[in-house]
C-alpha cells in the first residue's frame, strides 16, 4: 500500500513538473544531436578470450561513457540536454576548453519573446552552470575542469576532509607550479 502511495506521488510531481511552462522553447536531448542513456556502437567480444577467462573491456569513448552516466541521472530533460550539450563540448583529455560564455554563443536554443536578449542570456548561462555542476559530479573525478587547478581541487573535494586534503587543496591552490616545478624547498619555506 505504501508503494502505491509513492509511486502516486511520484505520477503527481511528475504532472506537477509539465505544467511548468520552460523559459527556453525547443531545448531537449534532440537539440544537440545526441542520443542520451544509449549507444549505437556494437561492442565486439571475443568469445575465445571470455572461454580462457579473459575479460576484454568493451571500447567505448569519454563522451560514450558520460552520456551513460546522464541516462542514469534524474534530472529533468532539459537540464539533461544542456549536460549533454557540455559532455559535446568537451576536448579529448576531458577538459572544457572553451568559457561557459562562448558555449553558450553555440548553444541552440530560441529564447522565449517575452523576456529581453540580456536576461534570457544571463538565465541561460546560469543553467550552464547548474549543468557543469552536475557533469563535474560524473566519473572520472575532475572531468569538465577548465584547467588543472580545478581537475585537481575537484578531485580532493571528493576526498573525505581531513588535515591532509586541506594541505593538499591549498598545495593546488597557492603553489601548484612550485609542485609541478617539485620545488620542495620553496613549498617549505612558504608554509
Amino acid at each position: 500500500a505504501s508503494v502505491d502511495k509513492s509511486e502516486q506521488s511520484v505520477d503527481q510531481n511528475t504532472e506537477d513538473r509539465q505544467d511548468i511552462e520552460s523559459p527556453y522553447e525547443g531545448l531537449s536531448d534532440e537539440s544537440f544531436g545526441v542520443e542520451i542513456g544509449s549507444s549505437n556502437t556494437p561492442h565486439d567480444f571475443n568469445d575465445e578470450d571470455m572461454d580462457r577467462g579473459q575479460t576484454q573491456s568493451a571500447s567505448i569513448t569519454l563522451s560514450e561513457h558520460l552520456l551513460a552516466q546522464l541516462g542514469l541521472t534524474q534530472l529533468s530533460a532539459r537540464d539533461r540536454a544542456l549536460v549533454a550539450f557540455l559532455i559535446e563540448a568537451l576536448d579529448d583529455n576531458g577538459y572544457l576548453a572553451q568559457s561557459l560564455e562562448e558555449l553558450l554563443d553555440v548553444l541552440p536554443v530560441e529564447p522565449v519573446a517575452d523576456e529581453t536578449s540580456a536576461e534570457t542570456r544571463e538565465n541561460l548561462l546560469d543553467d550552464l552552470k547548474i549543468a557543469l555542476r552536475h557533469l563535474q559530479q560524473f566519473s572520472p573525478l575532475g572531468i569538465a575542469a577548465r584547467d588543472s587547478r580545478e581537475c585537481l581541487t575537484l578531485q580532493l573535494d571528493a576526498c573525505v576532509a581531513n588535515p591532509e586534503r586541506d594541505l593538499a587543496r591549498l598545495l593546488i591552490k597557492q603553489h601548484l607550479e612550485l609542485v609541478a616545478n617539485r620545488d620542495y624547498v620553496r613549498i617549505k619555506k612558504s608554509l
